[in-house]
Formats: C-alpha cells, sequence, structure tokens
C-alpha cells in the first residue's frame, strides 16, 4: 500500500512547484488593463505645471524619444517617437515623465508624454518670463 501513496505524493509536490511557478510568472508581467485615459487626467491635474518661460526643452541621449499617451510605460504610442537633437515644449512633470508637444518635420503638432530624464532645459520658453 505505501508503494502507492509515492506517486500521489510526488504528484502533490509537482503540483505545488507549478502553483507557486505561476503564482510567481504572474507577479512579475503585466496581465492587467491599464486606463491610459484616467492616468492622463490624472498627471494633468496633479503634476507640476511648467512656466511658460521655462518651457523648451531639447531630446537628449541615444536613439528616439518613445511617446506616450499617459505618464505610465503601458500607455506608449506605437509607431511614434521624437528623435534626438529635437526642440520641444514641455507643459508638466507628474511621475519620471513630461507633457509635451512637438511640431514634426512636417509641421504637425504631435502632443504626448516622455520620459523626462531624456529632456534637458534648453533656455527658451513659449511665453515671457514673468
Amino acid at each position: 500500500m505505501a508503494t502507492w501513496q509515492y506517486p500521489v505524493l510526488e504528484q502533490q509536490v509537482v503540483l505545488m512547484k507549478t502553483l507557486v511557478g505561476l503564482i510567481l510568472w504572474l507577479s512579475v508581467c503585466p496581465v492587467y488593463a491599464v486606463d491610459c485615459d484616467a492616468i492622463e487626467r490624472l498627471g494633468s491635474w496633479k503634476g507640476y505645471l511648467i512656466p511658460s518661460w521655462q518651457s523648451g526643452r531639447k531630446v537628449v541621449g541615444m536613439g528616439k524619444l518613445a511617446l506616450y499617451s499617459a505618464p505610465d510605460r503601458a500607455c506608449r504610442v506605437a509607431g511614434e517617437a521624437i528623435p534626438a537633437g529635437s526642440r520641444l515644449d514641455a507643459y508638466v512633470d507628474y511621475k519620471g515623465f513630461t507633457s509635451i508637444m512637438y511640431s514634426d518635420p512636417e509641421g504637425e503638432l504631435v502632443t504626448g508624454w516622455v520620459v523626462t530624464r531624456r529632456l534637458k532645459p534648453n533656455g527658451y520658453g513659449i511665453g515671457p518670463k514673468q
């Protein structure tokens, strides 16, 4: 009778290891839905408003700067990026992201959020110093 209990015990151990592994995997995978519109409203409302005379920024670092629809990495806008060295205007800083407006080479205005650490003030702005 004891020889039949070992396979059952081994199956239970394998099942427990599988469940623990699945729980650990799910804890690091972003399987949740993100409400980018709500996050964008929150960031615009709670973020630090950049004075218009200090709004000028330059994109620094290597490669293109990814554009996000909200201040959250889950809200990346597919196919949209700003080239390094570009100049843009910043409006709000919130949790490591900055709300910006950028005029692309075709003259189209692009708005969204970018990672703040890739921006450097350029000494210009869109309004007079107050």
